[in-house]
């Protein structure tokens, strides 16, 4: 019994297990290899495509079988497969001489009733097209200076489906020694360009495709020539761009005549898709074809994209990179059900680790596009001692702070087992502590606590600030992720600000009197202990802060009218404020995403802080305190665009009950000396609007390079500078009561404040340029600010 069992074994083995063919396909006249002939194994979904070098390798589930070989332009070849092949088999296809009609010249191409009828074909069975399944190889090699720097390669189940998009199941993967250590480098067919879409993401661009159904109103499509497909007419058409500014295609593309199907393209990104700072140069092809298999269906069997990038800015430059990405999917079962266990997590690409483990499917189970000569070098020659810093070395005086990181390549710093210190300085300078000289220390006390301390000296008060606090994170993550809760104590006796400036910390402040202008800020003595809880809702983009306060505030008097340019310039006099002992409870929600100083990046979210003081905990302060921020980017104009056209708006508003201490007003930012960030008043200098309570409005469009397209200056345009046109509206409240109490002079308009300008940003890639006027008084200021990178 015992043998029969093993014969059947071996029986179940033999139905289950692959042939694998190898071969060259080659041009029958001048023996010039093939490259991307289209091998089919016939009546079936499977298939492979040849290597530049025109060589092949296909996996057989029986034999015999028929293979059929394709090529636009020759006979198609077809042999019966009915032993194992001793050796390569070397396959010679048959050039097909066409003698083409002229082309007569009429009002609208030929090429234009093709497409029509290509995009009104594709409606019709892409509409009962809802999944797929298949089997995909994709490699991709990067290279500097004629040298391969890496090789990754992977073996998969690649999944779509029409509603919940891509899913891909890595089975196998290899890879050059040198990057063996990347363990998170995928290369997979699920990020597949399919130009059969009717929308394509190339590189960030939403690009419309040459069979969107809109199609026709943005590419001239010209009829170059008739070709051959065996007996069938294969039309050869050139995709040319319509518009200027939409992020559109060139190239050509292939069309199989009776089916009106595409079947080839030869595609590259078109001149008005300029890459942001700071990529100097970025050049692609993609090349792909597809086949029905015999079906009604037309699939991608390939994509074959080569690219050049250049990044460089001042000061560090890395070397020209040329990258290849090949990826092959055959073997399609449509229309299936796909796994909904696919779609629990977010990520598109899924690690097998059983399969991994095995490493056997590159030797035998699966179609593979075979390794270039130069490919089998590489995997030869680059040993681990060939890293990626050493391949992709940049120069420039800041060439030694940079590192090359691909796919987490390089240790992240601070693990779990790092548990040194990291040093940090605390530096500013104002009219109160005169220079401040401090240094914070930061411990990471293994993966769930860490511990800042902190201490400093003023040396025109004669002050010293210290403090501390420690952090407990719940969450089963490490500190270095996104955890979800958070224990925070939290002690600290030092000089603080009057008021919360939304845009300046301390330390660009100090700018300002070092340099001899007016200080921005008030200031008074604050030692605070504060205890909160911090649980972040992955789920809802939601962050929650709730926090008990002990705080103990005291005046402080100026010190020093000193700045370092010796100018003659006496800085006012620092307010006294309501001291005393203040007990709250301080609560703060955000929703989706924290709001970016001065617009360096546009974000979309909305923020709600409150402090509550009772009476009956407090001696000294008895209020209640509300702030309200709404932030938002839009897309406007040129949607499709890596970088569209889009809206910046900010909304503050803050308002009390019972008594607001001095050390508690709301602010409005104004600018500081030339310096005016989005978000500020950039008509109105020297020090904030003040108030009990306030309401504040700032707008910006970016136009993006735009403005310079369209007037045809692309040198600005690809060199990202932007138009921008902006404004800003707002006010505080005191009452009058409030108003005539206070001793000092407050930067204070009782009345509304409008504003409007234009802008120029990225001004070597770093700052903008903003002329603003005042809608409220005949007065107009022009400013500078850090530039708006997205």
């Amino acid at each position: 019994m015992k043998y029969l069992i093993l014969i059947f074994i071996i029986l179940i083995s033999s139905l289950n297990a692959q042939t694998i063919i190898n071969g060259k396909i080659e041009d029958a006249l001048t023996g010039k290899p093939l490259e991307a002939a289209n091998i089919q194994i016939t009546g079936s979904f499977r298939g492979t495509i040849s290597n530049q070098d025109g060589e092949f390798s296909l996996g057989l589930t029986q034999i015999p079988s028929e293979v059929v070989i394709s090529f636009i332009g020759y006979a198609s070849n077809k042999t019966m497969i009915n032993k194992m092949p001793d050796e390569p088999v070397i396959i010679k296809l048959q050039p097909i001489m066409l003698q083409m009609e002229p082309i007569v010249v009429v009002a609208e191409d030929p090429a234009v009733g093709i497409m029509k009828e290509v995009i009104k074909r594709k409606k019709i069975w892409r509409e009962k097209l809802n999944t797929y399944k298949a089997h995909a190889y994709t490699r991709l090699s990067m290279e500097t200076d004629s040298s391969i720097a890496l090789i990754t390669e992977t073996i998969s189940e690649a999944y779509w489906d029409k509603k919940r998009g891509p899913r891909e199941i890595i089975k196998s993967k290899r890879q050059t020694e040198n990057i063996a250590n990347i363990k998170d480098l995928i290369v997979g067919a699920s990020y597949i360009t399919n130009f059969y879409d009717d929308d394509i993401e190339i590189q960030g661009f939403n690009v419309i495709g040459p069979t969107h159904p809109d199609a026709l109103k943005h590419y001239n499509f010209k009829l170059l020539k008739e070709d051959r497909l065996d007996k069938k007419v294969v039309y050869k058409i050139s995709v040319e761009p319509d518009s200027k500014l939409q992020p559109l295609m060139e190239g050509v593309v292939w069309v199989l005549d009776e089916d009106y199907a595409l079947i080839k393209v030869n595609l590259k990104p078109s001149d008005n898709m300029v890459f942001p700072f700071p990529i100097q140069k970025y050049d692609l092809t993609y090349k792909q074809q597809f086949s029905n298999f015999g079906q009604e269906f037309w699939l991608p069997v390939d994509v074959r994209v080569k690219g050049t990038i250049k990044i460089g800015l001042v000061g560090l430059n890395f070397p020209e990179i040329s990258y290849n990405q090949i990826s092959q999917i055959n073997d399609y079962n449509v229309n299936i059900v796909v796994p909904d266990s696919l779609y629990k997590e977010k990520k598109i690409f899924i690690k097998d680790s059983v399969s991994l483990a095995k490493k056997g499917l590159f030797d035998s189970t699966e179609n593979i596009i075979p390794l270039s000569y130069r490919e089998e070098k590489a995997y030869e020659e680059l040993d681990s001692t060939q890293t990626l810093d050493k391949k992709i070395k940049p120069t420039g005086f800041l060439a030694r702070y940079a590192q090359v990181s691909i796919g987490g390549s390089e240790a992240s710093v601070g693990n779990e087992n790092d548990r040194s210190w990291k040093f940090g300085p605390e530096l500013w300078y104002n009219r109160v502590d005169g220079g401040f000289l401090g240094v914070n220390y930061n411990q990471r006390i293994g993966k769930k606590t860490a511990g800042q301390f902190n201490l400093g000296y003023g040396l025109a008060n004669e002050k010293f600030s210290y403090g501390g606090n420690f952090t407990y994170y719940f969450s089963k993550r490490s500190i270095d992720e996104n955890n979800e809760t958070r224990l925070n104590l939290f002690y600290k006796n030092s000089t603080d600000t009057r008021f919360n400036s939304h845009n300046y910390p301390m330390v660009i402040t100090s700018l300002m009197p070092l340099l001899g202008e007016r200080d921005y800020f008030d200031y008074f003595r604050n030692e605070r202990t504060k205890i909160s809880l911090h649980h972040n809702w992955d789920k809802i983009n939601t962050n929650f802060t709730v926090s008990l306060n002990y705080e103990k505030h005291s005046s402080l008097d100026k010190n020093t009218d000193y700045n370092i340019l010796k100018r003659d310039i006496t800085q006012r006099e620092n307010p006294a404020i309501n001291e005393g002992e203040l007990k709250s409870v301080k609560a703060s929600v955000t929703f989706y995403e924290e709001p970016v100083p001065w617009g360096i990046v546009g974000t979309s979210g909305i923020k709600f802080d409150m402090e509550y003081a009772p009476e009956q905990l407090n001696d000294d302060f008895s209020f209640s305190r509300f702030e309200f921020a709404a932030y938002a980017r839009v897309n406007t104009f040129l949607k499709r665009r890596i970088f569209p056209n889009s809206l910046d708006v900010i909304l503050r508003a803050g308002t009390y009950t019972g008594e607001l201490p001095l050390q508690r007003l709301f602010i409005i930012d104004s600018r500081l000396t030339s310096f005016a960030p989005f978000g500020t008043f950039k008509t109105i200098g020297e020090k904030p609007i003040e108030g009990e309570k306030y309401v504040s409005f700032f707008w910006e469009h970016n136009f993006r390079s735009v403005p310079f397209e369209l007037i045809g200056l692309s040198w600005f345009a690809k060199k990202g500078t932007e138009i921008l046109i902006n404004g800003g509206s707002g006010r505080t409240w005191f009452s009058k009561d409030y108003l005539a109490g206070l001793e000092y002079n407050p930067g204070y308009i009782n009345k509304y404040h409008h504003e409007m300008g234009i802008s120029v940003n990225k001004i070597f890639n770093l700052i903008r340029l903003d002329y603003t006027r005042s809608l409220t008084k005949d007065d107009y200021f022009i400013s500078i600010g850090m530039a708006r990178f997205f």
